[in-house]
């Protein structure tokens, strides 16, 4: 072997081997056999105090921090900055709150697995179910608070965005091994049937018409929780020729009757109710819950509609069943 094939050959070795020893070798976190690996969301936060130090003074008094530093399991953060805790706060500390108060707010800001926020584009509506417990359903069940996720203006936002109780994404870290971590720009408020009422995309017309027949509000009463029948787009556009004919009060009435009292009817109690099942509304009169074969149907009078099945919408006042007709009562 000359010279210059045995030099040609050396050079070639000493390039693979730098190469190997600097490739970062994602599905084992390690080089040459050491250990490299990805820091847990809990070390995100501890390494950077001056952003999220306030959260994990917050999550440490609530006896929350094993949520984010277990390596077995993965979660979503939804991380509020030192700045958002003090708009908060509003001059108090910590010191203020009990530990359950804190747990209250803080498991709202945690989603079990790993939130894929890159699906939710433009007149997009995406739902997640939070670690927060909501009202328990009609069968004595825990339910869990839902979170939505959407867009405006190209800003990803949660619950829609500051003025209605929730958040934008500022920043998203996918670097910890155990989750995600989005950081967010608000404390986030639980959620009522209101918050997604005015958020939901599928149901801006069914809000328009409860904004200009209830000035205080459809939910404003003590016959929590509720279930709310909530027509989507489609449907309210359906009726407009109809709607168009009923007078004020036989609008609040018709919006009264999708809303039963003293229930929070989850999809999964539905379809174990006995056929013919009846429940009040808002109104005081049966509303009839039916189950057609694989199809879940709610009926009132002569008119039946499919309830979607793809999301238990969940809340603290009840719970939000996006349906696909308009119902309307033989007696307005």
């Amino acid at each position: 072997m000359n010279t210059i094939t045995f030099l040609y050959r050396f050079s070639f070795f000493i390039l693979f081997l730098s190469l190997t020893i600097s490739c970062d070798d994602d599905d084992n976190n390690n080089v040459l056999g050491v250990e490299n690996p990805r820091p847990l969301i809990y070390d995100v936060l501890r390494n950077n105090e001056n952003t999220y130090g306030t959260l994990l003074a917050a999550l440490e008094k609530a006896d929350l921090e094993n949520e984010i530093r277990e390596s077995g399991r993965s979660v979503t953060l939804l991380a509020p900055t030192n700045e958002a805790f003090n708009q908060f706060l509003d001059g108090r500390t910590l010191d203020d709150f009990t530990a359950e108060q804190l747990e209250s707010v803080l498991l709202y800001h945690i989603i079990p697995g790993n939130l894929d926020v890159d699906q939710v584009t433009d007149d997009m509506s995406v739902y997640a179910s939070t670690s927060a417990q909501g009202p328990n359903d009609i069968d004595d069940n825990n339910t869990q608070l839902s979170m939505l996720f959407s867009t405006t203006n190209d800003q990803l936002i949660v619950n829609g965005g500051s003025a209605n109780g929730g958040a934008a994404i500022r920043l998203t870290d996918t670097i910890p091994s155990n989750g995600v971590l989005h950081q967010v720009d608000r404390i986030l408020l639980r959620p009522t049937l209101n918050t997604f009422l005015n958020t939901d995309s599928s149901l801006s017309e069914l809000k328009s018409l409860v904004e200009t027949t209830f000035t205080t509000g459809i939910f404003e009463t003590e016959n929590t929780p509720f279930t709310f029948f909530a027509p989507i787009d489609t449907a309210v556009e359906a009726q407009r020729e109809t709607l168009n004919t009923l007078s004020e009060e036989q609008v609040r009435k018709l919006l009264q009757q999708h809303v039963v009292t003293k229930q929070n009817v989850i999809v999964a109690n539905i379809a174990s109710l006995a056929e013919g099942q009846t429940a009040a509304t808002l109104l005081g009169d049966d509303f009839k819950l039916t189950l057609d074969a694989a199809e879940v149907t709610v009926t009132n009078g002569p008119t039946t509609a499919k309830i979607d099945q793809s999301q238990t919408i969940q809340t603290d006042n009840g719970v939000l069943h996006r349906i696909d007709t308009v119902l309307i009562p033989e007696n307005l």
